[in-house]
């Protein structure tokens, strides 16, 4: 596993502007945070899983004469579930520790925005992942079971089913991040400039509510992302 995860964060920096244009053809995030932030921080994150040596935890001691230890196995095959927000960073952090960990994985990407991780799985399998160790799947389809364990960042709507779904095939084991936060709400009386100043680099992009601004204030967003894109920030 750590042969193949090595060569495949190679294989993604000879393939950096391959990818970098993909996640931007399919996202539509700047060229220039996808080459310079995204990519980068894609290929660091696998060679950080690439040797399964980070599982740090305690084994609590029993009282009296017992023998007490903690195991760690692969749990079989892990379910992923990404948004279209970060493509590629999501697909590290779903599919690394899990392939690190040694288990399968079925991964269900947005159906917006598959390319890149069709294109990083294309690069798994020529860096030795064993055929049908990693499965993509992408658009709607019918619901087939439950896997073993089940990681899922999105919406709190579509997480009720997931829940659902959990609850009825034995309890199986269910890791959420749900979308919603860090809400940036921008007044009336806002001075728009430092508004618009504050709000690209922040985390709460998607989750942004202009009270009687409107179109002035996402004007002014997109004119200075044009900006910064044209000037290589």
């Amino acid at each position: 596993k750590v042969k193949s995860n090595v060569k495949f964060v190679d294989l993604v920096e000879k393939h950096s502007e391959e990818l970098a244009s993909l996640e931007t053809w399919d996202n539509g995030k700047p060229y220039q945070q996808s080459k310079t932030v995204e990519i980068p921080m894609f290929a660091r994150l696998f060679r950080y899983y690439a040797w399964a040596d980070k599982i740090h935890g305690l084994t609590v001691p029993a009282d009296g004469n017992y023998h007490v230890q903690t195991l760690h196995e692969p749990i079989g095959v892990a379910g992923q579930i990404i948004p279209g927000n970060f493509p590629l960073l999501m697909f590290a952090w779903k599919v690394g520790p899990t392939l690190a960990c040694g288990n399968t994985t079925v991964l269900k990407t947005a159906e917006q925005t598959p390319l890149t991780a069709f294109y990083a799985g294309k690069l798994l399998l020529e860096a030795g992942l064993p055929p049908g160790v990693l499965n993509i799947v992408s658009g709607f389809g019918a619901t087939e079971g439950m896997p073993s364990r089940l990681a899922f960042t999105g919406s709190t709507d579509t997480v009720k089913v997931i829940l659902g779904l959990a609850a009825n095939s034995n309890l199986k084991p269910v890791t959420l991040e749900l979308g919603g936060k860090s809400p940036f709400i921008v007044f009336e009386d806002a001075d728009i400039d430092k508004a618009v100043l504050h709000t690209l680099p922040s985390s709460s992009t998607d989750n942004l509510a202009a009270r009687g601004l409107g179109h002035l204030f996402m004007r002014k967003c997109m004119m200075s992302l044009l900006r910064n894109q044209r000037h290589g920030h």
